[in-house]
């Protein structure tokens, strides 16, 4: 008897104005291996395990490997959580946003809500906030060599090589190829920081000169963006990004040396093209690693959407996209399933 391969990857639909659209699959992700004349199967997608309880609203964590300890800024603390799940309160961090949260080898820095903070764990504990007049409203901040590069949507700045504390206001700079805001920052696996504006990135490496230490490397520039400071995160040495470039819509994008490439669907974009710029203004992207499966999340404010990187490079982009969601909906009732007690399995 011939084996039909039937692939559960993703299904359509279309609504009333017939257009055809991707049912994305919920929960689920795709596994690429031989079964039955398939070319995968698909899985649940791993949920989470309660390790400890925190003192409010989760707004962003780091494990640091310098002090070898994870930081969290739970609701308006500072907090570090061990391997047993043991809650330490480290101090009082303002604010509700999302926050970034560099380090170098002496401090853990918290940038949140226009301010900075510096917990520094030796000899003696303790969690202050960057006062310096010239510091003025950070939004980002990556660490490299010696210096906490930060931008306040404006302009572009770093600390002083001899005080992570204190800002020279001769140490400031503007990303010049397009006149956009510079909404976040990231170091890049060769040392160059990646300043990412609404519709650029560039790069800019550090040559040691006087006052603003770093100098803009012209060719590397790209025409394209982040739609929010978060948007954006890493993995295995590219960039992955929310935004997109001035002659297009928002969608997910892969940054690599010199060149990018969409990575969303249309079912994707429509999606996100669902909201508008002001509702994606606080969105957030992260990787996972889960069993040899690489996967990205982005975070948009009613939907959760996942990247199987893993799958896009076998079976292509179209099945590398999924849904995943917490609520449940009950199925209507069943009359045959009452009488008869048999189970039905079924697919929302």
């Amino acid at each position: 008897m011939p084996i039909m391969p039937v692939t559960l990857i993703k299904g359509d639909s279309h609504g009333s104005d017939v257009d055809y659209r991707d049912n994305l699959s919920i929960n689920m992700y795709a596994v690429n291996r031989e079964i039955l004349g398939a070319q995968g199967y698909m899985i649940v997608y791993p949920g989470l395990t309660s390790l400890g309880t925190g003192l409010g609203i989760d707004r962003g964590g780091v494990y640091n490997e310098r002090f070898n300890d994870h930081y969290r800024v739970s609701g308006t603390n500072l907090i570090s959580v061990s391997s047993t799940g043991t809650r330490a309160n480290l101090g009082t961090i303002s604010g509700t946003k999302q926050a970034a949260m560099p380090y170098s080898f002496t401090s853990q820095a918290i940038i949140v809500d226009s301010k900075m903070w510096l917990y520094i764990p030796l000899p003696v504990s303790v969690l202050v906030e960057v006062t310096d007049a010239d510091l003025g409203d950070p939004i980002d901040g990556v660490w490299i060599d010696g210096y906490y590069f930060l931008t306040d949507g404006e302009y572009i700045y770093h600390t002083d090589i001899s005080s992570e504390g204190a800002i020279d206001p001769l140490k400031f700079a503007t990303a010049e190829f397009m006149p956009d805001k510079s909404l976040g920052l990231l170091k890049t696996s060769d040392n160059k920081v990646a300043v990412f504006g609404r519709y650029t990135i560039e790069y800019f490496a550090d040559i040691a000169q006087a006052n603003f230490a770093f100098t803009r490397i012209e060719s590397r520039a790209q025409k394209v963006g982040i739609v929010a400071t978060h948007a954006k995160c890493e993995l295995s040495g590219n960039f992955y990004i929310t935004g997109g470039p001035k002659e297009g819509g928002v969608g997910a994008y892969k940054i690599q040396a010199g060149s990018s490439q969409k990575i969303s669907t249309r079912e994707v974009d429509k999606i996100i093209g669902g909201y508008t710029e002001p509702e994606l203004a606080d969105i957030r992207m992260e990787t996972r690693f889960h069993n040899d499966i690489t996967l990205i999340l982005i975070h948009l404010p009613d939907h959760v959407l996942c990247f199987n990187e893993s799958i896009a490079k076998t079976n292509g982009l179209v099945d590398a996209w999924s849904l995943l969601k917490s609520e449940y909906v009950a199925p209507p009732p069943d009359p045959w399933k009452v009488i008869y007690g048999y189970s039905k399995i079924q697919r929302n």
